[in-house]
């Protein structure tokens, strides 16, 4: 079995849940404390689709703004993005395409397998603010990258976490 490995990076807000997603992928589970990730941070997954194996290169990158020079020097050879909000914050929504906007303006391929995904689903009192939040990405989304994928997702609970990678993962290797 051929192995092939694909670099996957998080950009987003500060505090919008970027580590909490990537820990809990990686089974580290829930720290409740927010502690600010300076620059970049990496873990590697490896898994089996389709009886390949998979490697995930899992870039976690600072979304504090003085360290956007740092951040873009990791945007190189990437293969997929998840584009990370906070359901609780709209305005992390709305600086979404800021962040794509980031990665295209330095030099990267696009388009490329893209999700959007809205954390803190734990903390969203109910399903139709939720759905609006799940919608209005959808609506703004599909018309500017096609096949997109959207996941609400808790951190905290895990909710959609490993789907999130999952699907992530097999848009790769169709991609190639």
């Amino acid at each position: 079995m051929r192995k092939k490995s694909f670099k996957i990076i998080l950009i987003g807000d500060p505090s919008v849940g970027k580590t909490s997603i990537r820990q809990r992928y990686l089974g580290r589970g829930f720290k409740s404390t927010y502690l600010m990730t300076i620059g970049a941070d990496f873990a590697v997954k490896r898994l089996e689709i389709d009886k390949r194996n998979i490697i995930l290169h899992i870039w976690d990158l600072s979304g504090q703004i003085k360290f956007k020079s740092i951040r873009e020097l990791y945007y190189d050879n990437t293969s997929g993005i998840i584009l990370v909000y906070d359901m609780t914050n709209e305005r992390t929504l709305e600086n979404i395409p800021l962040w794509l906007e980031e990665y295209k303006l330095n030099g990267n391929k696009f388009p490329i397998p893209i999700a959007v995904v809205g954390n803190k689903s734990d903390l969203v009192d109910s399903k139709i603010v939720e759905n609006r939040f799940t919608n209005q990405t959808k609506i703004l989304y599909d018309s500017i990258i096609p096949g997109v994928i959207f996941y609400p997702t808790s951190a905290k609970s895990g909710e959609n976490i490993e789907q999130l990678f999952m699907d992530l993962a097999r848009r790769l290797v169709d991609w190639i």
